[in-house]
């Protein structure tokens, strides 16, 4: 992987799918890996589990958090489903902290898998519609958490939904 870019790796573990994210998990790479959940939700929906490696991530967006959240819940209906955190660096755990996400997102001791495939993606690249769709869905998400973060991030949602409106 060469620099400008974020590698995301997937693959299957503990009948499960498996991402493990290198450098950011940012919005950048949220619309590709929803595809990749969303493919695996459809083949897969009794215990369906979502493994998230941050171990290789320096940090996490509020949208890629927000996404998480969708997630989470989108998996709330069944039994032993969910999305869990292999494995997350000190920085991703502050992060995670400070959203006040840290309870809500359970851990999980699954090794990696050890065939992936892998996926880069180029910084800098610029939303298209659908990514500042998932983008606001994913702060409205943050939204719901508490006050304090309905105070922060409701407002970044309605500025995404307000661009949205702009090009209709």
């Amino acid at each position: 992987m060469g620099t400008g870019a974020i590698e995301v790796q997937f693959g299957s573990s503990a009948g499960g799918l498996y991402l493990a994210f290198g450098g950011e998990a940012t919005r950048q790479v949220c619309p590709a890996v929803d595809r990749l959940v969303t493919d695996f939700l459809s083949a897969n929906r009794e215990k369906a589990r979502i493994f998230l490696d941050l171990r290789d991530a320096d940090w996490i967006d509020s949208t890629f958090a927000g996404w998480m959240l969708r997630v989470r819940k989108q998996l709330a209906q069944g039994d032993e489903s969910g999305v869990f955190i292999t494995g997350c660096g000190e920085r991703c755990q502050e992060t995670l902290h400070t959203m006040r996400l840290t309870a809500l997102i359970e851990r999980s001791d699954v090794p990696r898998p050890d065939q992936m495939s892998k996926l880069v993606f180029e910084l800098g690249a610029k939303p298209d519609r659908a990514a500042i769709e998932l983008m606001a869905r994913a702060h409205e998400e943050l939204a719901t958490v508490n006050e304090e973060n309905h105070r922060l991030f409701a407002p970044i949602a309605a500025l995404l939904r307000a661009e949205l409106a702009q090009g209709d």
